[in-house]
Parts: structure tokens; C-alpha cells; sequence
């Protein structure tokens, strides 16, 4: 939980960093949080899974569109990547961000 929860924030305070391309934080990140949304025994790590990969495809995006990062990762994770945003579950849990998780953006 506690990664999941620092992927997150990697990705709301350092967004750049996913989005440049010499950097390969996505091929990193995006694999392990995949495996956390496929966990269906513990239903807090996949909703945190689910929270952290929304947060990682907006900070590959332009902050407003999420973007899958299709030229860092293989085949198998792009499309579990773009098959989540297509699905019903990020739909829900998009308007869910609450002021409380802005609390923690960097103010600069």
C-alpha cells in the first residue's frame, strides 16, 4: 500500500518526470501497479492500484488527459493500461478526486 500510495504522489508532484521520454519511470511503475489492480484478495490494494495508475496515466498526459505511454511500455501493459481508461472503473473513480488529495500537490 505504502508504494502505491508513493507512486501516487511521484506522479501528482513530479509529473515531468513520467513524461520525459529519456526517463523511464512508466516502464518502472506501471507493471507493478498493473499487478496491484489484478489483486483480488485485498480490495484496499486495489483500489489504491486503481487510484496510483489513474495518477500515472495523467502525469503522462498533459495533467488533464491521461495518456497511455505506449513507446515505454510492451504491448501487454499499453493495453491494460488503455483498457482501464476505457472501463467503467476509471469513469468512477475520476470525479472521486476530493481536495484532500490536492493537499499534497507541490505549490511551486
Amino acid at each position: 500500500m505504502s508504494a502505491l500510495h508513493a507512486v501516487k504522489k511521484l506522479s501528482k508532484l513530479r509529473p515531468v518526470l513520467l513524461r520525459a521520454p529519456t526517463c523511464n519511470f512508466a516502464r518502472a511503475l506501471v507493471p507493478g501497479v498493473l499487478s496491484g489492480c489484478q489483486d483480488k484478495r485485498h480490495v484496499q490494494v486495489v483500489s489504491a492500484a486503481q487510484r496510483a495508475l489513474m495518477h500515472v496515466l495523467h502525469a503522462c498526459g498533459d495533467g488533464d488527459e491521461p495518456r497511455v505511454p505506449t513507446e515505454q511500455l510492451g504491448a501487454e501493459h499499453a493495453t491494460a493500461c488503455a483498457d482501464f481508461l476505457r472501463g467503467s472503473t476509471y469513469k468512477r473513480i475520476k470525479p472521486l478526486e476530493s481536495e484532500a488529495e490536492h493537499s499534497d500537490e507541490d505549490p511551486c
